[in-house]
């Protein structure tokens, strides 16, 4: 009878035919419950997994991303992974750390290496190598390289001409034939380059090899040939007898030309860890590297020296920076070419690198030079 009252009541109907009261009240039950569960699971939730608070961590992550370094009991912004490991004195990772613990501790000024690499590989890098496009061709609409057809040298505001260096690492070379050869031209002299290195070509060696003068040459930036050692006029062909008749036989490569070329071997003409030459197919994984005002990269003649434009223009082969020693001194190259001097191993094992790998200087040097890496550098705030 309660029901039918509270039916006819509310619904205005006292026969019962349907009952939408009963609907609604389980609803609601089952409403109530739900909410409570949710709450009872959100506590318990926030009691097994608590806002993170790495405690006395040297390094910490925020939710968005921000790194920061503990100095002195302040937590201060850092530029990168690097300037942090260089502040922490440690190859730490970041540690997470929640909003409330973020606003409780106090704050510092930011500090860091701007352009410092974001992360190093544990490994080293091997293949380096220095190659050269002699007539590359920048379309500027595509950003994409092509090569010149009419072997026109142009020259770049140095007076050296316009050919492109390319520094890769983890290239795999194919040596020069036993009598394959490169005439390099920079200007005012030539040079023969061989399997086994470089020599100058003067005239009285034209006439004993029986160089034509019509042999195709290959334009280059002077410094590029430091690349390769220089050995004396005997031990560049080694399977050439001194007493002979007629010339050396020599075969001379010729410079490519929208991916075609006459003679052997496609590809760029380079220059190895040794300071031998080789060849490899161009590749278009090599990045363009940035430069300063004026268009010019910086370089140094020996780590600790006065910087001079460098002579690479593009760079290849690191997915993530690397440690190696020169033997003249320690580096971290990063993935997108720059170098940068390290004081010594421990400070590349502190970056995470592992120790360094040998490389060669002399292909190093053509890179353009990034800030030092050291602990009182990333101490600097980075607002000076």
């Amino acid at each position: 009878m309660q029901r039918r009252v509270e039916h006819g009541l509310i619904m205005g109907d006292i026969r019962m035919l349907h009952d939408p009261l009963a609907k609604r009240q389980r609803a609601f039950i089952f409403g109530t419950v739900a909410v409570v569960l949710l709450a009872l699971g959100s506590g318990l939730l926030a009691w097994l997994r608590p806002e993170p608070h790495p405690g006395d961590a040297a390094i910490v992550r925020t939710g968005h991303g921000q790194v920061l370094v503990r100095v002195d009991d302040r937590l201060h912004p850092v530029a990168n992974i690097a300037s942090a490991r260089l502040i922490a004195g440690e190859a730490t990772d970041p540690q997470a750390l929640g909003d409330e613990a973020l606003h409780a501790a106090p704050r510092g000024v930011p500090l860091g290496i701007a352009g410092a690499p974001e992360s190093l590989a544990p490994g080293g890098a091997t293949g380096w190598a220095a190659c050269l496009d002699p007539y590359p061709q920048q379309d500027a609409a595509s950003g994409e390289h092509s090569a010149r057809t009419d072997f026109k040298t142009t020259f770049g505001p140095d007076g050296d001409p316009a050919a492109e260096v390319i520094v890769l690492a983890g290239a795999r070379l194919r040596s020069l034939g036993e009598r394959e050869a490169v005439i390099v031209d920079i200007g005012a002299d030539e040079w023969l380059v061989s399997a086994r290195g470089r020599t100058r070509l003067g005239e009285d060696l034209r006439k004993s090899w029986g160089i034509p003068d019509d042999a195709p040459r290959w334009p280059a930036p002077a410094r590029y040939l430091e690349a390769f050692v220089e050995r004396p006029e005997h031990e560049m062909f080694p399977d050439v007898p001194e007493e002979r008749e007629g010339n050396a036989g020599l075969s001379f490569l010729e410079p490519p030309t929208d991916g075609v070329q006459g003679g052997p071997p496609a590809g760029w003409l380079c220059a190895d860890a040794a300071g031998e030459a080789g060849a490899v197919e161009p590749t278009a994984d090599a990045v363009a590297l940035p430069t300063r005002q004026g268009g010019e990269h910086t370089r140094d003649d020996a780590p600790g020296t006065s910087a001079s434009p460098a002579v690479a223009s593009r760079f290849g082969g690191l997915e993530d920076a690397v440690g190696v020693d020169t033997g003249a001194g320690f580096l971290v190259v990063s993935a997108s070419g720059y170098r940068h001097d390290v004081p010594d191993v421990a400070t590349l094992d502190i970056l995470g690198a592992a120790g360094a790998t040998p490389a060669p200087w002399p292909i190093l040097a053509l890179l353009p030079e990034g800030p030092a890496l050291h602990t009182e550098a990333a101490l600097r705030p980075l607002l000076e």
